[in-house]
């Protein structure tokens, strides 16, 4: 195994071929290990994803942007935050630190019922993830594969 810290990037690294995120480890019986996490913005896509597909659209058919405000108008019910957590697979604190992400960039909206949160996708939401999904899975592909190697891959990945 060889590990290869790319110059100006502490968290990015050359991986037996593969750029992986993560922290390297020292450990006295193996020597350097390489320990990979997934960032908030894999886990956006992940969110942005699940997002889209509850609206039951072809992301890249023709006219989509004409659709979308009819479409999201119709069908758009969102998700509950703990769907979110659960695709995901992570904690409250990560969950939360996605959606407010999201929200910052406008992708999503939050409303509040009772003492539930639904999370909707908003029409930059669906046009940012048709945009760069592409980018998503060739930069995140391990990280992709792993997430989701015991569920089997979604439909946006393969």
């Amino acid at each position: 195994m060889r590990i290869r810290i790319l110059r100006g990037f502490h968290r990015l690294f050359y991986l037996n071929g593969i750029y992986s995120l993560g922290v390297v480890r020292t450990d006295k019986s193996r020597g350097l290990a390489l320990t990979q996490y997934k960032d908030s913005k894999i886990y956006q896509c992940f969110a942005l994803n699940l997002l889209v597909a509850e609206l039951g659209v072809d992301l890249y058919q023709e006219g989509l942007e004409a659709k979308l405000d009819a479409i999201l108008a119709r069908r758009n019910d969102g998700v509950s935050k703990e769907a979110i957590k659960h695709e995901i697979r992570s904690n409250h604190f990560m969950t939360n630190k996605v959606i407010e992400g999201l929200q910052r960039e406008g992708f999503v909206t939050v409303e509040k019922e009772e003492n539930r949160y639904r999370v909707k996708v908003t029409k930059a939401g669906v046009l940012h993830i048709r945009r760069y999904n592409e980018f998503y899975k060739t930069l995140y592909e391990q990280e992709i594969k792993d997430h989701y190697r015991f569920v089997g891959l979604p439909y946006w990945f393969r």
